[in-house]
């Protein structure tokens, strides 16, 4: 079985911070890494003592680097996900609102 992906133990240290995006920066592929950096929206005022005024601005959070390797495998994970996200939703609702 050639095809077989080796199998790793995971290591699940319970310290690594988890970082919260809802807004995906840029992509960039440089030839030799895929770098995606994400951000989330956040409506900041400019003074402690003010209040925020209208307009969310965009603060980068987090930068990952991913070899190709890696940026494939995760490509094919969130595909995964998303056809069972799909699916889900599928059974969730009447047969004359169908997604495709």
């Amino acid at each position: 079985m050639a095809d077989k992906q080796p199998s790793f133990k995971i290591n699940d240290d319970a310290a690594v911070a988890e970082i919260y995006a809802n807004k995906i920066v840029s992509t960039m592929f440089d030839g030799h890494a895929v770098v995606i950096t994400l951000g989330s929206g956040r409506i900041l005022p400019e003074r402690t003592d003010e209040q925020p005024k209208e307009g969310a601005i965009i603060c980068v959070n987090c930068r990952i680097a991913l070899s190709p390797p890696a940026a494939i495998e995760l490509a094919n994970s969130i595909n995964s996900m998303t056809k069972a996200v799909q699916n889900a939703q599928r059974k969730t609702l009447p047969p004359d609102n169908e997604v495709n």
